[in-house]
């Protein structure tokens, strides 16, 4: 019985160092995976990424988010040690510097090594690090090679600029500075084979804002006058002149008021440097406004990415607006008006006053005679019966309106017909005739007739 037992602890024991002799040993983990390392002169960069969030490339994952945060260690230090000095050009580069910063992306990484890698069952961590030095050697490469290229844009922006291509000039710029972008933070002086020293940046905006702000608009005429022969219709020219010479290509923008609210339009001034502006439309009772045009910089970034930080510092170009007052000559009208009742002449008028208020009431001057007006406005009315009965009698009106030129030419013409009045006897049944008469002329004959003076 004590042989039995003493076998079967033997037994036992045996079976639990088998047991224990077959598990395989967990490296322990490397201090860097739970804290962070500190190492002067590197920039340190630990990703991890989950096997079972990711089972078939957590590998990768977890390298690329050590990228990710070793880009961004980069770009802390970066901004912390950034000086303002550079940034204080004007807003555009400060806005520009920031946008650069916070897209800088993992492929702008080089010289970088892999120091160490660690998995478990679950969970997979990278160790990437990248000397400072080096980063800084390769970053002045970078810079160096933008300078240069940024002066190549300076050069051709230059040379835009003599040959008036404000455009040109632009587009330039633009990409001289896009091309610095990156090193905004940095000095950014370019120095030529002979020791000249250029700021490039400088001198890159200072081309940009003397360029716009030097464009001179300029008119014929500091007033024009619109009339009614012309349909109170009539072109404005404007010139764009850099360094007195015309600037082509170049987009204005322009408002006036023509009606209650304001109109709206741009022009591109031609191989002339010149833009033509068309006065049109304007609404019945019009006097008169002021034409304003100023050149348009969004124009010049039309072919910019929407989310180019140029589109919107591009609205801080300015040059000087050019203002022309524009005048709307009133209509001279002589008044022709025959009231007429069964053939015979009226002796009380009642359509007179009705066009005459009408017609005051839309720039119109009334003269007594036709020989200095612009327009005569003939009307020709008669009333005639139209029977009775039940105690009432009943007339109609009938009218003619026709409008001429002072050649003698047809404007415009209208008829109304079977215009009704009915009362108790055949005077006022006239009378209520003519009323309505009055009405109608005055509701829809003038305000035909004024449109079509107009242009409409």
């Amino acid at each position: 019985m004590r042989l039995t037992s003493l076998f079967a602890g033997v037994l036992c024991l045996a079976t639990l160092a088998g047991c224990a002799g077959s598990r395989t040993a967990v490296a322990p983990a490397p201090s860097w995976t739970f804290e962070s390392p500190v190492k002067a002169g590197y920039y340190i960069g630990i990703g991890s990424a989950s096997k079972l969030a990711h089972p078939l490339d957590a590998d990768a994952v977890a390298k690329q988010q050590a990228l990710d945060n070793l880009s961004r260690e980069i770009r802390v230090q970066v901004q912390s040690t950034s000086t303002t000095k550079t940034l204080q050009v004007n807003d555009w580069l400060s806005e520009s510097f920031n946008f650069s910063s916070e897209s800088t992306t993992n492929e702008d990484l080089e010289g970088f090594t892999l120091v160490d890698t660690y998995a478990t069952e679950t969970e997979v961590m990278v160790y990437y690090q990248l000397s400072k030095a080096e980063h800084a050697r390769i970053q002045e490469a970078k810079r160096q090679t933008a300078l240069a290229l940024s002066m190549e844009h300076l050069e051709t922006a230059r040379a835009a600029r003599g040959l008036v291509q404000v455009q040109q000039v632009v587009d330039a710029a633009v990409r001289g500075l896009d091309v610095l972008r990156p090193f905004l933070d940095k000095p950014l002086v370019h120095v030529a084979a002979d020791g000249t020293e250029t700021s490039v940046p400088l001198e890159l905006v200072g081309l940009l804002d003397d360029c716009v702000a030097e464009l001179q608009l300029a008119s014929a005429d500091s007033s024009v006058t619109l009339n009614v022969s012309d349909a109170f219709r009539g072109d404005v020219v404007v010139t764009a002149l850099l360094d007195g010479k015309p600037a082509p290509n170049v987009t204005l923008s322009y408002r006036y008021d023509r009606s209650e609210f304001p109109t709206r339009g741009e022009a591109v001034t031609n191989a002339q440097g010149e833009a033509t502006i068309t006065l049109e439309k304007f609404e019945p009772g019009k006097r008169g406004t002021a034409l304003e045009v100023r050149v348009e910089p969004k124009a010049f970034v039309q072919g910019l990415p929407l989310l180019h930080p140029f589109r919107q510092a591009a609205e801080g170009l300015q040059s000087a607006p050019l203002r022309v007052e524009v005048t709307l000559t009133p209509i001279k009208v002589s008044l022709r008006i025959e009231e007429r009742a069964f053939g015979k002449k009226r002796d009380q008028a009642m359509l007179a006053p009705a066009i005459q208020q009408a017609l005051q009431s839309a720039n119109v001057s009334l003269l007594a005679e036709d020989a200095n007006a612009d327009m005569v406005l003939t009307v020709e009315a008669d009333a005639r019966p139209g029977g009775s009965g039940q105690g009432f009698t009943t007339v109609y009106t009938d009218l003619v309106g026709t409008v001429t030129n002072s050649e003698g030419e047809v404007l415009f013409t209208q008829t109304l017909t079977r215009i009704k009045g009915i009362q108790i006897d055949l005077l006022r049944a006239t009378d209520a005739a003519y009323t309505k008469a009055s009405e109608e002329i005055t509701s829809d004959f003038v305000p035909a007739l004024i449109r079509l003076w107009h242009g409409f």
